[in-house]
């Protein structure tokens, strides 16, 4: 559902260059005359089956998902904003992997300046405050524990470069050291295959 005097200030209403990102598009573009709600009812069952566009066309939705927030980290990242779009797109939304501590860092960076530029602009009281910082405190463990389940991360890296109030991302020392056995058990398994094909 849309407002109608919001939607009739798009122009043009849907942008055919964000083709497989064309929703995406509209939430950002349309949030300019507005708030956008969320309903947490699930009001369909979407299917995803192999010959889908989210399966067929995954990475030409990526761009056009980086595309979309470039535009919109311009005012916040400046020159960054290509490269600051990339990452949430890779690493937040597309879940992969972070392929060393640098980049966990810039993620990382990225994460808390947007969550400090969306609190400063919505100024949402104490409890929707809290449930953000913790949401993103979520996703930066999540990240962590992908590298280092990839082997791409040591223990220390995700400890070193943590933001202030991330924390370890409410994920207790347990599960972040199980991370890491599972991941330099992958790293070991890599090693003998390129071994055996050498």
């Amino acid at each position: 559902m849309l407002r109608t005097d919001a939607a009739r200030q798009l122009d043009p209403f849907m942008r055919p260059e964000m083709v497989y990102a064309e929703d995406f598009d509209l939430y950002h573009r349309i949030a300019a005359f507005g708030g956008v709600a969320r309903l947490d009812d699930e009001l369909l069952t979407y299917r995803r089956h192999s010959g889908g566009a989210s399966q067929t066309q995954a990475q030409a939705m990526r761009q056009a998902a980086i595309r979309v927030l470039t535009g919109v980290y311009v005012e916040a990242f400046g020159d960054a904003a290509a490269e600051t779009a990339d990452l949430i797109v890779t690493h937040v939304m597309g879940q992969q992997p972070v392929p060393d501590r640098s980049t966990l860092e810039r993620v990382g960076s990225a994460l808390v300046a947007l969550q400090d530029r969306f609190l400063a602009q919505h100024r949402p009281d104490r409890e929707s405050r809290s449930l953000i910082r913790w949401e993103t405190a979520r996703r930066w463990a999540r990240i962590g524990r992908a590298g280092l389940r990839t082997g791409t991360l040591r223990l220390g890296d995700a400890a070193a470069v943590r933001p202030p109030h991330l924390g370890l991302g409410y994920a207790g020392i347990e599960e972040l050291i199980l991370s890491r056995i599972v991941g330099s058990v992958r790293a070991a398994q890599r090693r003998v295959r390129k071994d055996a094909a050498a």
